[in-house]
């Protein structure tokens, strides 16, 4: 009977001690709530987050699930899957960051395609380029290649032999023999010359720093500009002439294009010793012109990428401009440094080429 009473006692003590527990929480639950509701907002990511989720703590988990969901469609529309490498060809455990997943820029597709058409006309354009001497030298040239040229008279002289040999490259063209035959004279008159730097940088040996069209040609003696314009005027020509020479060290196509294009760009001459004529047709040749324009800059992108492209075009521009003020000012310099009789010693096409003004 005395068991039977301990047990009984220790039942009631335990039964009290629960109501006493619950009463407790009970009184703890009335005392947190009303803290919860007045409760200010708490910031749950860092400020570098793109969103700053704000919610009650009581609501934490199903607010941040229903931000998961609402987040992950904007993730799937920002990567383009079409760019993402296949997981049979990357390995995700040595993957340091998501972009290791994406293409480089350079090896997207080109946003403007270069055709198989367009393919074969930048070949036919170097096919025709290294045709000129050839060309040229059935025609017949004035000045021999191989003659050594030691004087201002015969360094201007020397220079027709390269210029013969632009004209016999343009011919090949069909856009240029498509253009009106005077049209075709201005074009050659009043460009031709400012180009020969240009089409120096595509003979230019970088292992013997020597400019050579063809292996019978002379070598040309650069010391002459110095000579005849001065140091600062020599420098600033190699300056601009490397720049080029970089571009065309790569690849010949690009300055064989951009030959094409600045020989149809009404007004490239600075030459102010006479009035450039006005087209009969510009149409035509603005139409040729925008061709190769395009043509070279889809050949830019196909081949360097687009970053790459857009870098090099705008090099070639901003060189072609430095280009076009020097020389401006070397052939104003050149009438002054030859003499009337030297000036009647010039060859006809390179009277009519640098446009030597009467002197009084």
């Amino acid at each position: 009977s005395e068991q039977k009473a301990i047990k009984l006692r220790q039942i009631e003590e335990n039964r009290n001690s629960t109501l006493k527990i619950n009463s407790n929480n009970d009184k703890l639950s009335v005392k947190i709530d009303p803290e919860i509701i007045e409760e200010k907002p708490q910031k749950l990511f860092s400020k570098t987050d793109q969103e700053i989720v704000e919610e009650k703590p009581q609501k934490l988990s199903s607010k941040i699930d229903q931000e998961i969901k609402e987040e992950q469609p904007q993730l799937l529309k920002t990567v383009d899957c079409a760019h993402v490498a296949t997981l049979e060809n990357t390995n995700l455990l040595f993957t340091k960051d998501v972009t290791d997943l994406l293409r480089n820029e350079s090896s997207l597709e080109p946003r403007t395609p270069l055709s198989p058409e367009d393919l074969q006309r930048v070949e036919t354009i170097k096919l025709s380029y290294e045709q000129r001497i050839e060309f040229a030298a059935r025609d017949g040239l004035p000045w021999d290649p191989s003659s050594y040229a030691t004087t201002v008279l015969e360094q201007v002289n020397s220079r027709s032999v390269s210029a013969l040999r632009l004209i016999s490259f343009f011919k090949q063209v069909p856009e240029f023999n498509e253009i009106n035959v005077q049209d075709r004279i201005t074009l050659i008159k009043y460009n031709l010359m400012p180009l020969t730097m240009l089409n120096y940088t595509l003979s230019y040996n970088t292992e013997t720093a020597t400019i050579r069209e063809a292996d019978v040609d002379a070598p040309w003696d650069t010391s002459i500009l110095s000579k005849v314009h001065g140091d600062d005027i020599y420098e600033r020509c190699k300056k601009i002439f490397e720049s080029f020479a970089s571009i065309t060290q790569n690849d010949q196509r690009i300055m064989q294009l951009a030959l094409i294009i600045l020989i149809l760009t009404k007004g490239f001459s600075t030459n102010t010793a006479s009035s450039e004529p006005i087209l009969n047709d510009g149409i035509t040749v603005y139409r040729a012109q925008n061709f190769y324009t395009e043509l070279l800059w889809k050949y830019l992108e196909a081949t360097c990428g687009y970053g790459e492209g857009i870098r090099i075009f705008n090099k070639l521009v901003m060189h072609f401009m430095s280009w076009q003020t020097l020389h401006g000012y070397m052939a104003s310099n050149l009438f002054n440094v030859l003499t009337p009789v030297q000036v009647n010693e010039l060859l006809p096409i390179m009277k009519s080429l640098i446009h030597i003004p009467l002197k009084k």
